[in-house]
């Protein structure tokens, strides 16, 4: 009964893990972006800004470009990716990604969970798994995607 807690328990900790990991980082990034994008460009935006609406070039800056600018630059990111040159350099960049020794992994792995969390299906994940693998005593995280189906259900059945 012990081992059977301990394993619910490792479970839920390393399910937790795969899910507040990639959604950390991810605002991680964003708000790195943010700030980077606003400290590089609010001063010069906001002399630019200023100058065309004919007010004094002095006034402090306009807090909030970093923002526009990063919903910018996401927006045009996307427009491109979903258009037909966007998806060649998309699946260029990802050939070129997944032939880097570790970050072909990290990057698959993330990606592949994005995909998962941000896909228009609405029962990606049904379930958190944890089961024995590669090696007796070693367990690994899964997740239920889908139903099986034809052949494998019957002989599972």
């Amino acid at each position: 009964m012990k081992k059977r807690l301990i394993k619910g328990l490792r479970g839920y900790i390393v399910a937790g893990l795969l899910f507040v990991v990639p959604l950390v980082l991810s605002i991680y990034v964003v708000v790195r972006l943010f700030f980077w994008l606003d400290g590089l460009l609010n001063s010069q935006a906001s002399h630019i800004i200023y100058y065309f609406l004919g007010k004094d070039t002095s006034v402090h800056p306009i807090p909030g470009i970093g923002l526009v600018a990063l919903i910018l630059i996401l927006f045009i990111a996307g427009f491109g990716v979903r258009n037909f040159i966007g998806r060649r350099f998309v699946k260029l960049s990802e050939y070129v990604l997944g032939r880097i020794p570790i970050v072909g992994h990290i990057y698959g792995t993330l990606q592949q969970i994005g995909y998962a969390f941000l896909s228009d299906r609405s029962e990606t994940f049904k379930k958190a798994v944890l089961f024995e693998y590669p090696r007796p005593g070693s367990y690994s995280v899964g997740f239920i995607t889908q139903d099986t189906r034809g052949i494998i259900q019957r002989t599972l059945t």
